[in-house]
């Protein structure tokens, strides 16, 4: 045989390649079967496990080490049917589509169709069919859908004119709210395809605005609910300092006081019509006087007695006591106290971080007068993960030249006042920097307390584009595979024994030619796995059943070679020219 050398040298070196690769995923499966063993039927114990040891070494071979994240993602991917997954079904708000579309309107009337829409909802009746019946009650026919106040505005006014009748509207509406439901379908396809899970399943459900997601082998939920339902609302605000608020928080702060002074003096009236018991109210005062530190902190008031001091000079506050806050300060009488300067002013929380733990920065956003940021997401033409200037993971943005001149313009007031300009994702501040000249060129970056993995979703998020809508999801679970593991695994082991007496037939019939037969099958089999993990493809069920034809096939062709073989030496040819 021609260059048998050079083809031994290659078989070799692709089945080294290949067990190699295939290390990869016993090394995972054992973690894998540790992890099940540790968490004894326990799904989120199992999950903590796994990822107390992504970032840790499981595997060292002398000239290179991994971590469990880095050998999760080479080993052989299975599908859904054989390993389970998660299983996500979105549901788009059309109701915040409708909001959009009328530019926020603050009808009352617009409102209310929507929230009594809301409410009226017949299980999967059409959101849109609901607000039009909901609109038609409320208006009781003095208010139109082609109104200013509503339809025929900046936002549609090439499509909506205000001589239109309820009815035409109606028709630009259902597009509207198809097209945007579409939009969210190609996001969440774009993200999922970045989101690195094996052959991810997404199809929109019918006209019903729902669509299904299912991803294979992932087992963090909490994660892929960010990911999926996160409209990805970029926004850059400049900020303003607490003393540009005057002493807004402190009369904010004695309104709430004497508001909830009256409220439980009110109880307190109401209560004394009952018998009070003389000795639980001694037992209350001498309780006052043992710990004075408590009044004390009563006595700061609402906003203040929670509040602690912020690393960057601002009021923070622990986590669980932030949406008290949030509604204090949406409060109209504590609102109409900002000064006339910041009467637009939005309060915002920062990010959670590992260094301050519970506790989070509130942030004085300088509103506008439409409540519209003075720079968008929508400005942002590419995302990278990167690091920044102290090697922390950040992630990096370009803008578009329009984008470019308003970051340019704003930076620059920045830079004047002595302010900071924040990025805000979502309505959480992920950054908030001071600037000591415009910045031009469009380039900007968002650092923070992230992790590598949170850097990539944000990259994944940013490229893929925000959700015309949220996506609140109807309906998740962790599934898991659909034949149940006792199906799977007599079905590997029906193949394993079909493998073995195939073999053992091939020994017995043909000697040594059979066992040559036996190591091309097996390098066969480690190759096409070898190959399977490289390059990221997926076991499925129809899969094994294509492998084992496959080994079926290759027993069959040196079955059919061995017996033209023979024929040739029976009839005198040496075994050398007969093979």
């Amino acid at each position: 045989m021609q260059n048998k050398g050079l083809i031994k040298f290659f078989a070799i070196i692709f089945t080294i390649a290949c067990i190699y690769q295939l290390s990869f995923t016993f090394v995972a499966n054992g973690i894998a079967k540790d992890a099940k063993e540790f968490a004894k039927g326990d799904s989120q114990k199992e999950l903590d496990y796994l990822k107390s040891l992504k970032k840790k070494e499981v595997l060292n071979l002398g000239f290179a080490s991994f971590t469990y994240e880095e050998i999760e993602k080479q080993q052989i991917n299975k599908g859904l049917d054989l390993e389970g997954g998660i299983n996500v079904t979105l549901e788009v708000s059309v109701k915040d589509v409708l909001k959009t579309l009328s530019n926020n309107s603050n009808n009352p009337t617009f409102n209310k169709a929507l929230t009594r829409a809301t409410a009226e909802r017949q299980g999967n009746q059409d959101y849109l069919d609901a607000f039009f019946d909901a609109f038609a009650k409320e208006s009781q026919g003095t208010l139109k859908l082609a109104s200013p106040e509503i339809f025929y505005n900046r936002n549609l006014s090439d499509e909506i004119q205000s001589n239109m009748s309820d009815d035409q509207v109606k028709v630009i509406l259902k597009r509207k709210v198809a097209e945007s439901i579409e939009s969210a379908y190609k996001v969440l396809t774009k993200r999922i395809d970045k989101f690195g899970v094996a052959q991810p399943n997404i199809q929109k459900i019918g006209e019903t605005g729902r669509i299904l997601v299912e991803l294979p082998g992932a087992k963090d939920l909490d994660r892929v609910e960010k990911l999926l339902s996160s409209t990805a609302q970029l926004e850059f605000w400049e900020t303003l300092r607490p003393e540009e608020l005057g002493n807004f928080f402190t009369a904010a702060n004695e309104a709430l006081k004497v508001s909830e002074k009256k409220a439980t003096t009110k109880v307190a009236t109401v209560d004394t019509t009952k018998a009070v018991d003389a000795k639980s109210k001694v037992n209350d005062l001498l309780a006052d006087k043992k710990d004075p530190a408590k009044k004390a902190t009563q006595d700061l008031g609402p906003l203040f007695e929670k509040a602690v001091p912020g690393p960057s000079g601002l009021y923070a506050y622990n986590v669980k006591d932030t949406a008290r806050i949030n509604s204090y300060l949406k409060r109209a009488d504590i609102r109409a106290l900002l000064p006339a300067t910041a009467s637009y002013a939005k309060f915002a929380w920062g990010k959670t971080n590992d260094k301050l733990g519970d506790i989070v920065e509130l942030y004085i956003l300088k509103g506008t007068s439409d409540g519209v940021a003075p720079l968008l997401g929508g400005a942002v033409t590419d995302a990278s993960a990167d690091f920044d200037q102290f090697g922390k993971p950040a992630v990096s943005m370009q803008m578009n030249p329009v984008g470019s001149r308003k970051w340019e313009q704003l930076t620059g007031d920045i830079a004047k006042k002595g302010n900071q300009v924040c990025i805000v994702l979502d309505n959480i501040v992920y950054s908030a920097a001071t600037a000591k000249a415009a910045i031009s060129g469009g380039q900007t970056q968002i650092s923070g307390s992230f992790t590598l993995e949170e850097t990539a979703d944000l990259e994944n998020v940013l490229r893929a584009g925000k959700l015309p809508a949220k996506a609140e999801i109807v309906q998740k679970a962790v599934v898991g595979p659909s034949l149940g593991q006792e199906a799977i695994d007599n079905g590997i082991l029906s193949s394993l024994i079909g493998l073995l007496l195939v073999s053992f037939w091939m020994i017995f019939y043909y000697g040594r030619a059979g066992w040559y037969a036996n190591v091309a099958l097996i390098l066969n089999l480690v190759l096409l796995f070898g190959a399977m993990a490289n390059f990221g493809f997926v076991l499925t069920l129809p899969g094994i059943a294509g492998i084992v034809l496959t080994m079926g096939t290759a027993v069959d062709a040196n079955i059919i070679i061995y017996e033209r073989a023979k024929e040739e030496l029976r009839a005198g040819l040496s075994l050398e020219n007969a093979v």
